[in-house]
């Protein structure tokens, strides 16, 4: 079935899909305008847009990144994977290095929640090892933090 073309909503309408998306859940200002633009927006009243809605509290970068990121620490991942989706959704990286720092994590700790969550055990040859430090780096922690980790499950 073929989609019928509609022409692009006016400022007013434009506005009214850009909060029912924020009262959905909270988008950057990147997502939401593109999600603008999906619906025959042009960039720049899209940006002005996502502006005005920013200047009246409804959208924030800060806010949104930090949701996403506490959403994924309880999902186990590591700062450098936040930090990355954070980026790929055009949060600006002064707002992404701040998020990171404000939060309280245990980055260690929830390296080795992690592994333990996935693994069980800890890795008692070469193999299960190589294999702990492939998950962990998949999930966005950093070279060092996975050394103390294993290095940690080696001595218990």
């Amino acid at each position: 079935m073929r989609r019928r073309l509609q022409p692009p909503p006016d400022t007013a309408e434009a506005r009214k899909f850009a909060l029912r998306a924020l009262g959905r859940r909270e988008h950057s200002a990147h997502e939401l305008a593109v999600k603008l633009g999906s619906i025959g927006v042009e960039a720049a009243e899209a940006t002005r847009i996502v502006q005005d809605l920013r200047d009246d509290g409804w959208q924030d970068d800060a806010r949104y990144a930090a949701l996403l990121a506490r959403s994924r620490i309880a999902q186990g991942h590591g700062p450098i994977r936040i930090q990355a989706e954070l980026a790929a959704r055009g949060v600006d990286d002064g707002i992404i290095r701040e998020c990171l720092e404000q939060l309280e994590c245990d980055w260690d700790e929830q390296a080795r929640a992690a592994c333990r969550k996935h693994f069980g055990i800890p890795a008692s040859d070469p193999g299960t090892a190589r294999k702990q430090w492939t998950f962990l780096s998949g999930r966005g922690f950093s070279a060092e933090q996975i050394r103390r980790v294993l290095a940690d499950s080696a001595v218990e």
